[in-house]
């Protein structure tokens, strides 16, 4: 009797010694999984996933641009000039100038004048009698050669359009002559350079001119008086020689920046 009590004494310890076994792991998993407030938490295992490093985009390099070179007679491209000069009707007229290369450049000229003067009408009331003219040119200069340093000899080509209107009233007679030129230049020339100030120089030139010239006359005269109003015109072509729109007798003159 006493050997089967303890049998089965024995067979209940080690049901219980392995239920202990099994019980403990199950509640370090249940502790690991499971919050202070009961609720499981989802554990989320990080996957790490390779990523290519970005392949770097080719680009071309950027133009930086080239500064223009310091001012020299030698070295004019892409520097203004600015000056003064005189055409027909115009009188002195103010001359842009563009250097598109070291020994071309582009010439652009415009002037004008405005005199009115005093006259009276048939009534013999005093009025102001329009007088006045204007001019437009547009060029070519190219150096041609630099016989002596800072002196350039040069070809140039001019297209000159210019027109005046000179007008006299008084009590008898109304009188208007308008002329208008086109004109065509070609000739030689020179510019120098102040030695002391190189952004100045001087110049001027010699060339064939060919001028078309159209001219307009007309004569009013007061109903009150005996005459027969006349209008006259009248084209004239020439050529010849002459001094260039830069003259030096002018004041031909420009400045460089």
């Amino acid at each position: 009797m006493k050997k089967l009590a303890m049998e089965l004494f024995m067979k209940k310890g080690m049901t219980f010694i392995f239920g202990l076994l099994f019980f403990i792991p199950f509640l370090s998993v249940y502790a690991q999984t499971v919050t202070p407030e009961g609720d499981p938490v989802n554990t989320v295992v990080p996957t790490v996933i390779p990523t290519a490093f970005p392949t770097p985009i080719a680009t071309s390099p950027i133009a930086t641009p080239v500064p223009k070179a310091a001012f020299s007679p030698e070295h004019m491209k892409d520097y203004l000039g600015v000056g003064i000069g005189s055409l027909p009707y115009a009188g002195t007229t103010v001359d842009i100038r563009y250097w598109m290369e070291n020994n071309l450049a582009l010439d652009l000229m415009a002037g004008g004048t405005s005199n009115p003067t005093s006259g009276q009408d048939f009534n013999g009331n005093s009025i102001q009698v329009p007088d006045w003219g204007f001019g437009l040119s547009l060029g070519f200069k190219e150096n041609l050669k630099e016989p002596v340093h800072d002196v350039f000899v040069q070809l140039i080509e001019r297209l000159n359009y210019s027109q005046n209107y000179d007008g006299y009233e008084d009590t008898s007679e109304v009188t208007v002559s308008q002329n208008q030129n086109i004109s065509v230049y070609l000739g030689l020339g020179f510019e120098a350079f102040i030695p002391f100030w190189e952004s100045l120089s001087i110049e001027g030139s010699v060339g064939l001119t060919a001028t078309d010239t159209f001219n307009e006359y007309s004569v009013f005269y007061n109903p009150n008086y005996y005459g027969t109003n006349i209008q006259t015109s009248g084209n004239v072509f020439s050529t010849g020689l002459s001094s260039g729109t830069f003259s030096i007798l002018s004041g031909s003159v420009h400045f460089y920046f």
